[in-house]
């Protein structure tokens, strides 16, 4: 039991740094630029673990962040309540995968320069939830009937940390950046579940830094993995502020 353990822990990690690191920082903000295989990876793992629309999820955050927490914000507790955005938005996300708008024109709108390259044309968005059972099928395989509890656990890790936590937590309680102008929050000093992103607040005040720690006791490990990145040469930093 202590190897499905340590793997569920892994896979799961790995997703939450892909979607703080590409889809987050990198792509919404275009705070980075990632090289193309370190970029095609993170594309491809949260094709497996995830089931995203990358030009849903950002184009979801990109008009959060211009609406955060008044009217036009497709996500806010302070406008729907936090049962809605941490409850009934968990749920929904599991099954709708961020599809929050009813609009083409808002998706296309606030989705661009995002990946548009033949992969994502005709398998990552046509067959996004494909991936899925791909990932089962790979559970199953290494772990038996075993793999069935983490794959469940996988795809409910980042609707819930993701959706529940920073989407409605994070705008509800905890303390702010004095620069901030919302009601978002940083739910916890220390980054390392949702990889920084807990560190939301900071995050609002300057969103154009990819660095979410902004006094000496918090830690952000999802700028950690960015620097090492970027120190390989799998990334290039774009914006600091």
């Amino acid at each position: 039991m202590m190897y499905e353990v340590i793997y569920t822990l892994v896979m799961t990690h790995i997703t939450m740094a892909s979607v703080s690191i590409y889809l987050h920082r990198g792509l919404s903000h275009q705070t980075i630029t990632f090289h193309p295989i370190l970029g095609h990876f993170f594309r491809f793992w949260l094709w497996l673990t995830d089931g995203v629309v990358i030009k849903h999820w950002v184009a979801q955050h990109r008009k959060h962040h211009k609406y955060t927490d008044v009217v036009g914000d497709p996500h806010s507790p302070v406008i729907f309540g936090l049962k809605a955005i941490a409850w009934d938005g968990f749920l929904a996300t599991i099954f709708n995968r961020y599809r929050f708008f009813d609009s083409d024109w808002v998706i296309e709108n606030y989705s661009k320069n995002t990946p548009n390259d033949w992969l994502e044309k005709n398998i990552y968005t046509p067959y996004s939830k494909v991936g899925l059972f791909v990932m089962l099928g790979i559970d199953l395989l290494l772990f038996g009937w075993y793999g069935i509890l983490i794959w469940i656990i996988q795809m409910v890790w980042i609707p819930f940390w993701s959706n529940s936590v920073v989407t409605g937590f994070c705008h509800w309680w905890g303390y702010q950046h004095k620069d901030c102008r919302d009601n978002s929050r940083n739910l916890f000093p220390i980054g390392i579940i949702m990889v920084g992103d807990e560190l939301h607040s900071n995050h609002h005040a300057h969103p154009n830094n990819p660095n979410n720690k902004y006094r000496w006791f918090e830690f952000d490990l999802g700028f950690i993995y960015i620097k090492i990145f970027e120190k390989l040469g799998f990334l290039t930093v774009n914006k600091r502020t």
